[in-house]
């Protein structure tokens, strides 16, 4: 029983990785492909994390995101200083370190609500839009990647692209 449970789990920790990553809308649409599709997809999308060029833009989005983040919270201490404890809890754990605890529902409102109250600020609408622009580069990024590590892939990527949203509007 063990070892077909360890050849389940090898199996499936691939795509378990992949969809960590995937946004849901995204994960929805792998699912929905036929397997061979799928396992395609799950090749290539390992060969492609491991280009240079991934890489690269995977640390410029960590980056980016980080940043956001920085520019929100000087924002919102700058706007309420009394909200620094709230910040600090919602902090993301650092790596290895303990995990923060989670907020109540009350705390996770006024935080959403302190982030609304800033984005309009300069230094976060920058960062946001830096953040937007790096995403960008790495959905191209990503389909560039996949399609050199299996160019068979076209018709699949084509599969997964999100509706234009003028076509959605009609």
């Amino acid at each position: 029983m063990k070892p077909l449970l360890l050849c389940i789990a090898l199996t499936l920790l691939p795509t378990a990785l992949l969809h960590a990553e995937a946004p849901p809308v995204l994960r929805k649409q792998l699912m929905e492909l036929p397997a061979d599709e799928r396992q395609k997809y799950e090749v290539a999308y390992e060969a492609a994390l491991a280009s240079p060029e991934m890489t690269s833009v995977i640390a410029d989005r960590k980056a980016a995101t980080e940043e956001l983040d920085a520019a929100r919270s000087a924002a919102v201490l700058a706007k309420d200083g009394a909200l620094a404890p709230l910040l600090e809890k919602a902090a993301p754990a650092q790596e290895g370190g303990p995990q923060p605890t989670p907020l109540t529902k009350e705390e996770r409102k006024k935080l959403m609500d302190a982030y609304s109250s800033v984005r309009t600020e300069p230094a976060v609408r920058s960062a946001q839009k830096k953040l937007t622009d790096v995403q960008k580069r790495y959905r191209v990024t990503l389909n560039a990647s996949l399609l050199k590590a299996d160019p068979e892939l076209k018709a699949v990527l084509e599969k997964l692209q999100p509706p234009k949203k003028e076509a959605a509007a009609q």
